[in-house]
């Protein structure tokens, strides 16, 4: 007996995060869109299903579900019956996916970059901030001038210089800033020159990305429509999604975590939109005992967004016992830990640009532990705040927040903040949208210079540079760039991914044998892998440029700097810091040891080098790192088990102070085993210099029946719930809830500097929490970006908790 058309038949597949549902008449529907998605979907060899659905919590424990970039590129250039795909989702995630596409296929408008050119050069003047306002006003009707493009495209095929063109381009842009009250003292000739200068370099990069344009910027809208089809679910009822066979479909999501999808007339199925804690992948890096060099890299990934063999490229220079991430992989934590390193490590990234495979990582790290430096130019830096704001719907101004932005101008060698004898000059490599590449140079206390050299993504290709230079796209200067740019490094990473927007293996081949041994090759698939002429990147590996002498102990001043940057001594003065140091004393693990079974285990301990796996019951939690401390008791205050334990996860040396030198040890113990219990949207673990500076609070051992804030009160402290229960309580006294896990308490007062909007009261026998004033949580919440984000988080749910709460009031 047939089976009834109409019928909803269908298996579902459950991936750790995403859902396949396979109907033999409708076709294939994905639900979460991470990227390791196109990786199944190229293992297995299967087509993209037509029908995409978009949950609505799509940013979970730094992890994105919401990667739709990598999908598209399929539909849009390797599919060859271009079958559009239906995304299923609210109106303003089609939004977001727009933008997100923009900035991946053809990336910033010129008008943007010339914007964002102009913000750089007017940071060089002494202006006030409104002058600078309405001068970047003015901005995007010069960048919208299509005369001017075009003035420079001429000047750029007949040769001229960038000076040259400076100059043509501010006789044509004279008089068209507004002088209004201005004082009559400014140099307005000077912001005529910044500008110009800002409006050739955005043209000419312009000119140059749009060798590899897939349409017109203006026509961006139209071409995405051609491959993807939106459709809104509707607040009210289901989205009707048309399938195949001409048999459509209904579904309806009407809560976080929850779908139902059926075809017309027939029986529904429910479906729970299931989010993996971490993202698995199908590449193997190898568990080492790993070891830092004093110079050299670690190669976390090695090849493209597509390969379902290997991890995408991502590697880490190392400098002196820290790293800088060059992009990073998604789930990059979960690589780190694999590999045996500690996220603390990791104090830079830079940033090449804005394709998904380069920069999915770089969000996740930045919302963990405590700010990074990010390395990029300034027009790479505000193309990932685009994607950045559509992807965790927090305003760039606040995403900007999370990070130390350090930003790299072409051609020009700094110093890279904080690392000793490190410099940096960048350069735009060639490709598709505004990317990044590289020289890096270190000079070692012996005094031995070595060089690396990163490609980025980029087109190296001698024909087809000579082509577009003789067709008149690039000048003469920026030909030699291109190709010669990293030549004279010691050691070369460089891309090989292939295609029309990367480097051909068959024009690296030409290179001559001396350059050819420099180069490390990374961002390859299976087939270039298979060239024996090269050294291709595996991941786990370690290069050792300047091999790791055997340090002499720490100075005084060394051991300063790490009890200060633990966050626990927030005024250590000299006299303080001597008493300190009649207390401590240092002492070595071996692999595997447990650090709390060996000496005195109400020790505060600071690791000096090497790596401590912490583990909750038994489970990986986390790995801690150089200046990172732990002083986890076997049982919390409550009597009962932490659950908590620390052993050497490689050959480790630890500086110990006693707990007779500290005058908290207890409630930091008792914080530390605490907060790992702490719910974070954007990582699983707190980085310990957090808990060293929430030890700095006051403690509280509260008993039940008391208020921990009242209703209206303009206190604007806030406050930690590390044990115990506290009811939320309504102004009429209403019940609104419970919070019986380690939560943050008191956030709305003091982000809205409004009165209190509930009253919190314990509930349990006792509850300890921790009042942290508002100069303290300022500065914790600046320095702490997963805790700044979650807590912003919260907060929004909780408003909206309030608000509703507020209309049934009125409505009743």
């Amino acid at each position: 007996m047939k089976t009834p058309k109409n019928r909803f038949n269908h298996t579902t597949l459950a991936e750790d995060d995403f859902t396949i549902i396979r109907d033999e008449n409708i076709g294939s529907i994905l639900i979460g869109c991470p990227h390791s998605a196109i990786k199944y979907f190229n293992r297995e060899k299967e087509p993209i299903p037509t029908n995409i659905i978009i949950p609505q919590r799509t940013f979970r424990n730094g992890k994105n579900f919401f990667d739709i970039e990598f999908l598209a590129y399929t539909v849009i250039f390797f599919q060859k019956i271009k079958t559009p795909i239906n995304i299923i989702c609210t109106k303003s995630q089609e939004e977001r996916t727009r933008i997100i596409l923009h900035e991946a296929l053809i990336g910033p408008d010129l008008t943007d970059m010339f914007q964002t050119l102009l913000a750089s050069n007017l940071r060089k003047c002494e202006l006030e901030d409104e002058l600078k306002i309405a001068i970047q006003m003015t901005a995007p009707q010069i960048g919208k001038r299509k005369k001017l493009f075009s003035l420079v495209k001429e000047m750029i095929a007949k040769e001229n210089s960038q000076k040259d063109m400076e100059a043509c381009i501010l006789d044509s842009i004279i008089g068209k800033i507004e002088r209004k009250s201005w004082s009559p003292s400014l140099d307005l000739r000077k912001i005529y020159q910044y500008t110009a200068n800002a409006y050739v370099k955005a043209a000419m990069l312009k000119n140059e990305i749009n060798v590899f344009a897939v349409c017109d910027e203006n026509g961006f809208d139209g071409f995405i429509n051609t491959y993807v089809k939106f459709y809104h679910f509707r607040p009210n009822g289901p989205v009707n999604v048309p399938g195949n066979n001409g048999i459509d479909f209904e579904t309806c999501q009407s809560k976080t975590g929850s779908l139902s999808i059926s075809k017309k007339g027939d029986t529904t199925s429910d479906f729970s939109i299931r989010f993996a804690e971490e993202k698995k992948e199908t590449g193997r890096i190898a568990n080492t005992n790993f070891e830092i060099p004093e110079l050299g890299l670690t190669f976390v990934g090695s090849g493209t967004g597509f390969d379902p063999e290997t991890y995408t490229s991502c590697f880490i220079i190392w400098i002196n016992g820290y790293g800088i991430a060059v992009d990073l992989v998604a789930n990059c934590e979960q690589h780190f830990r694999q590999l045996g390193f500690s996220s603390d490590n990791i104090k830079h990234i830079f940033l090449s640009h804005s394709h998904g495979d380069h920069d999915a990582g770089v969000l996740e790290k930045i919302m963990v532990g405590e700010k990074v430096n990010l390395l990029t130019s300034d027009i790479i830096f505000d193309s990932f705040l685009q994607k950045a704001e559509a992807l965790t719907r927090f305003p760039k101004e606040e995403i900007k927040e999370f990070v130390c932005h350090t930003a790299l101008e072409e051609g020009k060698e700094i110093a890279i903040p904080g690392m000793d004898r490190a410099f940096i000059t960048f350069d735009y490599a060639f490709h598709s949208i505004p990317s990044g590449r590289f020289k890096l140079r270190y000079r070692s206390l012996a005094g031995e210079e070595k060089t690396i050299g990163f490609s980025g993504d980029t087109k190296y290709s001698k024909e087809f540079v000579n082509r577009l230079h003789s067709n008149g796209i690039i000048t003469a200067d920026r030909k030699e760039k291109i190709l010669g740019f990293l030549w004279d490094c010691d050691l070369i990473i460089h891309e090989a991914g292939g295609g029309k927007l990367h480097t051909s293996i068959t024009d690296l081949e030409k290179l001559p044998t001396p350059l050819l041994k420099k180069c490390i090759l990374i961002h390859t698939d299976k087939v270039t892998r298979k060239n024996r002429k090269f050294h291709f990147a595996e991941e786990g590996e370690t290069v050792h440029i300047i091999e790791k002498k055997k340090l002499p102990h720490l100075s005084n001043d060394d051991i300063l700097v790490l009890i200060k940057n633990t966050g626990i001594f927030p005024q250590l003065t000299q006299s303080r810091f001597k008493k300190i140091m009649e207390e401590t004393g240092v002492e070595t693990f071996t692999k595997g040891q447990h650090i709390f079974e060996l000496g005195n285990k109400y020790n505060l301990y600071i690791i000096l080098s090497g790596f401590a796996e912490v583990l909750r019951n038994k489970e990986l939690v986390t790995i801690y790192g150089k200046g990172c401390f732990f002083c986890i008791p076997d049982k919390l205050s409550t009597g009962r088990e932490s659950g908590i334990t620390v052993k050497a996860r490689n050959n480790l040396e630890l500086l110990y102070i006693r707990k007779s030198a500290l005058k908290n040890f207890d409630d930091l113990s008792f914080i530390q085993a605490c907060m790992f219990e702490f719910v974070n949207f954007f990582s699983d673990w707190p980085p310990s210099s957090l808990i060293g500076y929430l030890s700095q609070s006051k403690s509280l051992i509260l008993k039940k029946g008391d208020n921990i804030v009242t209703y209206g009160d303009t206190s604007n402290d806030v406050y930690v719930l590390i044990d115990g229960k506290v009811n939320v309580v309504w102004s009429d006294s209403s019940h609104i809830a419970q919070i019986e896990s380690v939560d943050i308490l008191g956030e709305i007062a003091f982000f809205k500097q409004i009165p209190r909007t509930t009253t919190l009261t314990v509930s349990s026998d006792t509850a300890t929490v921790l009042c942290v004033n508002e100069k303290l949580f300022s500065l914790i919440a600046a320095k702490f970006p997963s805790f700044h984000g979650t807590i912003l988080k919260k907060m929004g749910r909780r408003l909206k908790e309030l608000k509703d709460k507020e209309l049934q009031t009125k409505i009743a």
